[in-house]
């Protein structure tokens, strides 16, 4: 939903014309600002965005387009060249106080060359157009959905909007080839759950279906369109007995001109209220999605995977859940299985603030109230909107047959969302005590200190003097820092260059030429347990991975070599494998930790500390056997006992221990 005050949404509710202003950037820089009152023909001008599909939009990476016709009867505009020309679009409204409040619709480019005439008409694209070229990927596989979606944006040349999305660490082990990078977008929109989109500063936007606003909203019955006027509060109405409901009496009754109202109405302004249309057409009954599917080839035929029920289901058919198809399907059908949405397709008036996937309440003349999304948004300056769900629709009675199964899951997604809630990253806690500090803070005293050059340093701070403050913030003309020590030490600042220090930063991502540092970790790193671990300083990877046996597995590369340390649950060890310059060195701490195995070359040499105590050369292993083999002769595993009762033990063909004639073991 786009951002509008309360005032635009009044004036567009009551037929206050929307007017269509454009700034232009030709190829050659030359800048056009284009304005309703000369420029624009009064028909013709209009901004379209939607699936354009008759199913239900999953998996879809959507352009939006615009067409504005200028008029040029007086061939001010036959010289300009417009192909490839940048447009920013914009919406506006008269408002009351004689200003003009304008929404963004976005920038888009001209693709299709512009024939000059007494009108121009010009026909643009956002910069989802720029994903129309084969993708050609750069990225080592197997990677996760984030880092193929970065590689994309990268060769688009379009920013990432969406630096984390739903199921972003979904594993993908093959990419399609010959394939564009907007079908990749699309496949990787489906797996998140949702569709693709870039938003009004061309950002590329991964939108999941978020079924919140319905689920947690309550019920809105009917009501006089008095009481539901845009930009009113429905909460300042008589109280009702039910809570979860809002009732202001019958639509039918109501005579008020045609309204789409989006107006303010508390919690429920996440979605539209959309009553009173010119034409409307309603499914009789709704969309209930009960399942997803997949086909999955194995070595004894193709087998389907439900994750659902039977009934209303969704086909996947996405090259990057290859090899993975169940877990795939597991993530998407948590997310959209019991979406229930109604058909429908309807005209308004001019309705500028709707954006694709928008959550709407339809209304009827009968007072009857319809949950859906929008698939398909046609918004004309002058004249009419079409507003549409483009779902098809399931056999009669089918919604009521599913509708137990649908609140099952609907429950279970919800325990799946708090959670969710409790696992918060790192970034999430910082946010959190960044809003904790800023609503249970005290507020602060200011100080400006005027200079000899009537210029002004300023200071804010936590006491009502200066001197006696610890919390300091101090600007000026060069830098801004806070100090916690009443300015003795600057814990954190920026100067006018845009050098910024920190103490810990937090970001979902940072994009940089350079960075210096010491250590990286992954966001899952606990020592001795999981993640990551790249000390820049030594040139160390270190890792820990959990067994399916329940070891813990520790790999730590440095400068050509390398260590794998297999450690128990308690982080005693049991094995560990490395290797030097003087070859790999095995140590089995169950047998014996104090006796090593060194493999180099030709030659395995069995070592007690650093000193060799059984050398062999030429040893080779065979392929289907478990011994050891020494010039073709299977080395031996046993006790030898000499008269002298004395013994030596040996594990494949290696001295292992020993008894000596006193009785002493070695």
């Amino acid at each position: 939903m786009k951002s509008a005050s309360n005032e635009f949404k009044r004036k567009m509710n009551s037929g206050a014309p929307l007017l269509c202003y454009a700034d232009v950037t030709l190829r050659n820089g030359v800048k056009l600002s284009l304005g309703p009152e000369n420029d624009f023909m009064v028909d013709g001008n209009n901004v379209s965005e939607g699936s354009g599909s008759a199913g239900f939009p999953l998996g879809v990476a959507v352009a939006k387009t615009v067409t504005i016709n200028i008029d040029n009867s007086d061939d001010r505009y036959s010289s300009y060249d417009f192909y490839m020309a940048r447009v920013t679009v914009w919406t506006g409204i008269d408002l009351d106080d004689g200003t003009t409040e304008r929404i963004r619709e976005g920038t888009f480019t001209v693709i299709d060359a512009v024939t000059p005439g007494e009108t121009l008409e010009i026909n643009a694209i956002n910069d989802m157009y720029k994903a129309d070229i084969t993708y050609v990927p750069s990225v080592v596989l197997p990677a996760n959905l984030l880092t193929i979606l970065q590689d994309i944006c990268s060769q688009c040349e379009i920013l990432l909007g969406s630096p984390s999305f739903r199921n972003q660490d979904y594993k993908v082990s093959e990419l399609p080839t010959g394939t564009t990078c907007r079908a990749v977008i699309g496949y990787i929109a489906q797996i998140a759950g949702g569709n693709a989109y870039c938003d009004t500063n061309n950002r590329l936007i991964i939108k999941p279906y978020d079924l919140y606003v319905f689920e947690t909203s309550g019920i809105i019955d009917g009501g006089l369109h008095e009481e539901i006027e845009a930009g009113l509060d429905i909460g300042q109405g008589a109280p009702v007995e039910n809570p979860n409901q809002v009732d202001g009496g019958d639509f039918a009754d109501n005579n008020t001109a045609n309204q789409v109202d989006g107006g303010d109405f508390g919690q429920n302004e996440a979605y539209h209220n959309l009553y009173d249309w010119t034409s409307l057409t309603v499914a009789t009954d709704d969309v209930i999605i009960t399942g997803v599917t997949t086909t999955i080839s194995t070595d004894d035929g193709d087998e389907t995977y439900l994750y659902g029920i039977d009934g209303y289901t969704i086909n996947i058919d996405n090259p990057l859940v290859k090899d993975n198809e169940k877990d795939a399907i597991n993530r998407i059908g948590a997310n959209i299985v019991g979406i229930t949405v109604r058909p429908f397709e309807g005209e308004c008036i001019a309705y500028a603030i709707a954006d694709f996937m928008d959550p709407v309440m339809v209304w009827d003349k009968k007072g009857n109230m319809y949950q859906s999304f929008l698939t398909d948004i046609t918004f004309e300056y002058v004249g009419g909107t079409n507003l549409k769900n483009s779902v098809e629709p399931p056999l009669r009675n089918q919604s009521s047959y599913y509708s137990n199964a649908t609140e099952a899951y609907r429950r279970a997604r919800e325990e799946a969302g708090k959670l969710a809630a409790k696992q918060k990253s790192e970034w999430e806690k910082a946010m959190e005590d960044l809003s904790n500090r800023l609503d249970n803070s005290s507020g602060l005293y200011t100080t400006i200190d005027k200079k000899d050059d009537s210029s002004s340093i300023f200071y804010m701070h936590d006491k009502p003097s200066l001197k006696e403050s610890a919390i300091v913030w101090k600007q000026t003309a060069e830098a801004w820092g806070v100090s916690t020590d009443g300015g003795k030490n600057w814990n954190a600042g920026m100067t006018v260059d845009g050098d910024t220090i920190t103490r810990i930063l937090s970001a979902v991502g940072i994009n940089a030429d350079w960075i210096i540092t010491g250590c990286i970790r992954s966001s899952n790193f606990k020592q001795n347990e999981s993640g990551t671990e790249y000390d820049l300083a030594s040139g160390a990877i270190t890792s820990y991975e959990k067994t399916p046996d329940g070891y813990i597995k520790r790999l730590t590369v440095k400068s050509g070599s390398y260590e794998i340390m297999l450690m128990n649950a308690d982080g005693t060890n049991r094995n560990r494998v490395y290797s030097t310059n003087e070859g790999i060195y095995v140590t089995n701490y169950l047998v014996s930790p104090e006796r090593t195995t060194r493999l180099q070359g030709s030659q395995i040499t069995l070592l007690k500390g650093t000193e060799n105590v059984v050398a062999m050369s030429d040893y080779s292993t065979s392929i289907n056997s478990q011994y050891l083999f020494v010039n073709n002769m299977q080395c031996k595993t046993g006790r030898a006992e000499f008269s002298d009762n004395s013994y030596l033990i040996f594990q494949n063909g290696m001295l292992v221990g020993g008894n000596t004639t006193e009785g002493g073991s070695f």
